[in-house]
């Protein structure tokens, strides 16, 4: 950043003119606002390394509208005398010397460019001459800095250029100068804006300093700083704002109010922003080829690939994404079908080279699935970005991605804000926990299952068959959509093949599974004894629970397939006693457990941390013996690794048997 530092050395000491620099893609505005000058831009190529930075493509922006930079003459002619004064050579700036003069002009001609009434013809091409020779200077400047080769003499004659240049600037001057940064200038960033010729994307970097003209700008401690009394008087003479008036909405403004109001009126915020669309149909049930062994990761891939084969508008508004692992969260099938999206159309050049693959991955404009790269943050950006695209722009999508579940924590923040904005979008976390026991600790996860718990906006299922799987999907598509009562969802899945249940979905089973659990084998009434599970330990829980019922026939098994939407539940209707105004309906959980005896104890258990199902015990205050996996996993097969953390057939059976003390 040494050329900047040049640049900004060089506005200390000659304030006569300004300008902004702009990359490609990468803009950075770094300008400071100075007398009479309107802003200005030029192109700039970003450098490799060991090379320097220079502009380019010197001449005024595509597509800035000259009429409109005419408007304002005297703000106009005092530019103009501004880069008269600026363009005074002298021999010595002709010969290549680096002084702060010659330095400074940089700014004069940057602010040239997008100035045509300043300077016309033959001047204005001088001026560019000029330009070109500053900025070898520069460059030679900023080569020596980088290198440590600049000359003792050359130290000495920026040294006494500023002392000349210090009596003209006073503190106050020089802080204003060299602290107005280009974020903080309004009429740079908007020319800035303007002059992007496509719409490609572009990533502005703008160069501010926190807490600016604040008493605490700059200050390490600012973050958490307040002003006292007698600094926001001071601040509130600074902004014009008369004592009694600090809540009118154009007080201290020098622009007249019916001037603001009318430009208020006028933008787009102040209109209803928010589209109501139509909701997409939803089928009532959706379909798969069901086998007698199967994980919900592979049921997951079948139930997209046979709404992808049907077609129609729910098929049409499905966008999925990956952060590469596309083909092993199972989202192959569904883009066989459907498509890569890209901006131009490209041929699978696995195929066109002949290369063997499963995948038919051709891009094209219609395609529904966006391929990332390894970056979870990315994924949720663009899943908050496409969730949000039936308010924005009137189009209703259903946003779909996958990723391995413990990699989640990478995309937090961006997760976090999605919902924060109410951005509608299915996340689907596979594999999960350490099931997938080869892998190793590096890819098997522990708390995402109180992640989905925790996160506002977000309800989290964690299925164990094929079945609940489809009726979780199909709720989700509805409640994408329901505006008051809706949100995003998380799909916790594994890779784990298990016995498919033989059974019907009946209305009242598939009720039970949007709401969080159901009894897979009720208890009779006043039991002492159950266990409840969740997710891919469905086998063990079985296994243990026939083992159990042999000397107690009374007990139950209850299978979990959202704590989350049950813990939830059961608190709204919580608060709802706490404030007197519910009507005596009781929580789903609540009317779970209801068949257990006061004294009964059951165990629970999940191939996560333990917590997430442990807080039923509080719901009717039974004893719990809860199970689940609270530290980094372990390679090895299945077997050793449910049995090392407890989560097997074995330890089911006995902490479910095993009595409290006391």
């Amino acid at each position: 950043m040494v050329w900047c530092f040049a640049v900004s050395w060089a506005r200390l000491c000659d304030a006569q003119a300004d300008g902004w620099c702009g990359i490609r893609k990468f803009r950075k505005i770094n300008r400071p606002a100075i007398k009479g000058a309107p802003y200005c831009g030029a192109a700039v190529g970003v450098a490799g390394k060991g090379q320097a930075m220079k502009v380019s493509n010197i001449g005024p922006a595509k597509g800035v509208d000259k009429s409109k930079r005419k408007s304002g003459a005297s703000s106009s002619d005092a530019f103009a005398d501004d880069l008269r004064a600026a363009t005074a050579d002298t021999a010595e700036q002709a010969a290549g010397t680096i002084s702060g003069s010659a330095v400074a002009g940089v700014d004069a001609v940057l602010a040239m460019q997008a100035t045509d009434d300043a300077t016309q013809g033959r001047s204005k091409g001088l001026l560019m001459a000029r330009g070109d020779r500053l900025l070898d200077r520069l460059e030679d400047l900023q080569m020596a800095l980088l290198t440590g080769n600049l000359p003792k003499e050359k130290v000495i004659e920026l040294a006494q250029a500023l002392r000349e240049k210090r009596p003209d600037t006073d503190d106050a001057g020089l802080n204003a100068l060299m602290t107005n940064l280009g974020g903080h200038d309004i009429p740079a960033l908007l020319h800035t804006f303007s002059t992007v010729p496509d719409d490609r994307p572009t990533c502005f970097i703008a160069y501010t300093i926190k807490g600016w003209g604040l008493p605490l700008m700059g200050h390490k401690d600012n973050h958490a700083g307040l002003m006292n009394p007698q600094q926001m008087a001071a601040f509130q003479k600074q902004l014009g704002v008369p004592e009694g008036q600090e809540w009118e909405p154009f007080s201290g403004m020098k622009v007249p109010a019916d001037r603001v109001q009318s430009f208020l009126n006028r933008l787009p915020q102040k209109q209803h922003r928010l589209h109501e669309v139509k909701k997409i149909s939803i089928p009532d049930t959706l379909t798969y080829g069901a086998t007698a062994k199967s994980s919900t990761q592979e049921v997951f891939g079948k139930l997209l690939n046979e709404i992808a084969k049907a077609g129609g508008p729910l098929a049409d508004r499905i966008v999925t994404t990956s952060p590469d692992v596309s083909v092993s969260t199972n989202l192959g099938p569904w883009i066989n079908q459907r498509g890569l999206f890209a901006r131009e159309s490209r041929p699978d050049e696995f195929r066109e080279r002949n290369v063997p693959s499963a995948q038919k991955w051709i891009r094209s404009p219609q395609g529904q699935h966006i391929e990332l790269g390894i970056a979870e943050n990315d994924l949720f950006l663009n899943l908050a970005a496409l969730g949000l695209s039936e308010s924005l722009f009137g189009a209703r999508l259903f946003p779909i991605g996958t990723l391995y579940d413990p990699f989640i924590a990478r995309g937090l923040d961006a997760l976090n804000y999605a919902c924060y904005q109410d951005s509608r979008f299915i996340v689907v976390a596979t594999p999960s926990g350490i099931t997938l026991a080869p892998e190793g600790g590096a890819h098997q996860s522990i708390s995402t299952p109180m992640i989905g718990m925790g996160q506002p906006g977000l309800t989290s299922y964690e299925p164990a068959y094929g079945d609940e799987l489809a009726v979780i999907l199909r709720h989700a598509f509805v409640h994408l959509q329901d505006e008051e009562k809706g949100g995003s969802l998380y799909l916790r899945l594994s890779t784990r093949p298990v016995e498919q249940p033989d059974r019907k979905m009946t209305p009242d089973l598939a009720t039970q599974i949007i709401k969080g659990g159901y009894w897979v084998v009720p208890p009779k009434k006043g039991a002492k004894m159950a266990i409840v599970y969740m997710g891919a330990v469905a086998p063990q829980a079985l296994e243990a629970f026939e083992a159990l019922r042999k000397d107690n026939p009374d007990a139950g098994l209850m299978a979990i397939t959202s704590a989350d939407k049950l813990y939830s539940d059961w608190q709204v209707i919580e608060r709802a006693r706490l404030a007197g105004t519910d009507s005596g309906e009781m929580a789903h959980v609540e009317d779970l457990f209801a068949p257990l005896a006061s004294d009964a104890r059951f165990t629970s258990v999940i191939d996560g941390h333990p917590a997430a199902v442990a807080w039923m015990g509080a719901v009717r205050g039974h004893s719990v013996a809860p199970l689940g996996v609270e530290s980094f996993g372990q390679t090895g097969d299945l077997i050793d690794l449910y049995r090392h953390y407890g989560i097997d057939a074995d330890h089911i059976r006995r902490a479910a048997e095993r009595k409290p003390k006391g």
